[in-house]
């Protein structure tokens, strides 16, 4: 078997016990592999949380199968952490030993397979080494050493503290403890906690204000459609009826006549008209017309119009009769 793949690790979502998932990277043996789970990356138990299932014929993939103890233990951080969710890692993790020993002739499916194990530490070591930091290439001394000493402080230098770099990009410890600095960052926290809530109860208020504002304005104009109802049926009823006229009798022409209870048609009192405006009606009408005798009220003929009245007629004081350019006024 020849290895061709880089893949040395696959998640998997959603697992459920006793249902297989397949890993499409090959593995010899069963204790060879370590399972992830939870975001604390908790390591799962073979043969207790979960099994392995090898394929001899040419070890190129194999599959693990969640337990009942697997899924009880995801449900578990779910059920306290709302950020947890259902999912396992499946990381091949060789040890770097092998088992040639010149003891007697191997086969050579048993070299082959020594062979390619050893391929496949070199794939999880390069693994890993492309998770780790390093220098930039340029850092380097004229002999191609790291230019600066990058070895941690030791444990006891290290517990509780927080890894800084110093002045000459060495790495170091800091002097604040990890709570010391955990504490202005929780107190950030809230206090970003406490502005979100004041900026939604803020919003909340607004919408509260412009909907009651919005009531207020519907209720106006509801008030002001009322009153103007009531005043439109204060001026029907003060005109009597009109939506039951009795129409018998009715001819071109006529008005309205208020019989005292009703309005019934009759003559509009000023008889037939003709002339420009074409004719209206077609019985004379009463024979008078009643006219006043003094004029209470500015009034002017318009140029071009022709008026008459019945005299004599008196213009009251500070009242003014005008008669424009190109009017006629005629007194009988």
């Amino acid at each position: 078997m020849a290895i061709g793949t880089q893949r040395v690790a696959k998640k998997f979502t959603n697992v459920q016990e006793a249902v297989a998932v397949n890993c499409d990277f090959p593995l010899f043996a069963e204790d060879d592999v370590v399972v992830k789970y939870g975001l604390a990356n908790l390591t799962a138990t073979l043969d207790v949380d979960y099994t392995v299932q090898l394929q001899p014929d040419d070890y190129d993939f194999f599959t693990i199968t969640p337990t009942a103890a697997l899924i009880a233990k995801i449900d578990a951080l779910i059920a306290d952490d709302e950020d947890e969710v259902n999912q396992i890692v499946v990381i091949r993790s060789l040890d770097y030993l092998t088992e040639i020993t010149p003891q007697s002739t191997f086969f050579r499916n048993v070299l082959a397979r020594e062979f390619d194990r050893i391929a496949m530490k070199f794939q999880q070591l390069a693994q890993k080494v492309k998770s780790a930091i390093f220098l930039p290439e340029n850092e380097i001394d004229v002999d191609g050493n790291p230019s600066v000493d990058m070895t941690l402080p030791t444990i006891a230098q290290r517990i509780g503290k927080v890894l800084v770099f110093d002045g000459t990009g060495k790495p170091t410890v800091s002097t604040l403890t990890i709570d010391e600095i955990e504490a202005p960052i929780e107190e950030a926290q809230a206090a970003a906690d406490t502005a979100t809530a004041q900026a939604v109860i803020a919003t909340t208020k607004a919408t509260e204000a412009a909907a009651d504002a919005a009531a207020a304005d519907a209720d106006r104009i509801a008030a002001e459609a009322a009153r103007a109802g009531a005043e439109a049926a204060v001026a029907a009823a003060e005109l009597g009826d009109l939506g039951n006229v009795d129409e018998t009798g009715k001819e071109v022409g006529d008005g309205l006549v208020w019989d005292g209870d009703n309005w019934v048609p009759g003559p509009a009192g000023g008889g037939m008209f003709q002339g420009n405006n074409g004719t209206v009606g077609d019985r004379s009408g009463d024979m008078f017309r009643i006219m006043d005798q003094s004029l209470t009220v500015n009034t002017s003929i318009p140029a071009n119009k022709n008026a008459m009245i019945a005299g004599p007629l008196t213009v009251a004081n500070g009242v003014t009769l005008t008669v424009e350019n190109g009017a006629r006024l005629v007194i009988v």
